[in-house]
């Protein structure tokens, strides 16, 4: 009698261990393999870039990272070091088919650059980023982002 007890026990303890590895793996977001990277833009003092992802045609994680740079040094060649001066990384944003995200910057002065890296789950999300002059609201600049690995 104590035997069966055991193995059944043992039974019951197995099946639940496998069922809370399945329900844990089957919950997790899928992971952010792609990467879109903006460069260090550097943006007058009307401007603002804003940074937008359309989705294709499967659900997409993504998730925004902005980065903004402040002057450190120039040497005579004309060649300056800029350094990071704030760092934010978004929330993981969940797209469905057809939905779309965008992030914006507008920096203070004391900002030489700034640049926005778009993390996400699938490489078919289309990234595209424009410069805003904020006093007319006409777009100055427009560009495409390649989301590689």
């Amino acid at each position: 009698m104590k035997h069966r007890i055991t193995t059944s026990i043992a039974i019951t303890l197995s099946v639940l261990l496998t069922t809370a590895s399945f329900t844990s793996k089957a919950m997790a977001a899928p992971p952010l393999r792609f990467h879109a990277d903006s460069g260090i833009i550097a943006l007058g003092p009307n401007q603002k870039l804003r940074v937008m992802v359309a989705n294709g045609l499967d659900t997409a994680s993504v998730r925004f990272t902005r980065i903004e740079y402040a002057p450190d040094s120039c040497d005579s060649a004309g060649v300056c070091k800029h350094m990071i001066a704030s760092q934010i990384t978004s929330n993981l944003y969940t797209t469905n088919p057809g939905q779309g995200l965008s992030t914006e910057f507008s920096p203070s002065a004391a900002v030489s650059g700034v640049r926005c890296v778009v993390s996400t789950s699938l490489i078919n999300v289309q990234v595209t980023a424009v410069i805003i002059d904020t006093t007319t609201g006409k777009v100055d600049a427009f560009f495409d982002i390649f989301v590689g690995d």
